[in-house]
């Protein structure tokens, strides 16, 4: 198990039609909204920045978003399933 809890986050990508970063008041257009889920790393690692483990291994492979971009964190009760044929069937698309 990982020392984190899982999370997710819908954030505001700072995009813009120029090369590197653009801070969010400086895009043109509708901003592009993003969700990512994964283990919130606390604390982060860096100031001012919501982490978000995608993976763990012993380190983290994930993304890290600034704090002024962040719209919501979601954080759901997770449960262990450790029946796999009690999990329900999701309908196709």
């Amino acid at each position: 198990m990982t020392p984190w809890r899982m999370v997710k986050v819908v954030w505001t990508d700072a995009q813009g039609d120029c090369h590197g970063w653009t801070p969010v008041s400086e895009i043109d257009g509708t901003p592009c909204v993003v969700t990512t889920v994964g283990h919130l790393i606390e604390p982060a690692p860096r100031a001012n920045h919501v982490s978000v483990a995608l993976s763990w291994y012993g380190g983290h492979d994930g993304t890290e978003v600034q704090v002024g971009n962040v719209e919501h964190i979601f954080a759901p009760m997770v449960h262990v399933v450790t029946d796999l044929t009690t999990l329900p069937v999701l309908p196709t698309v």
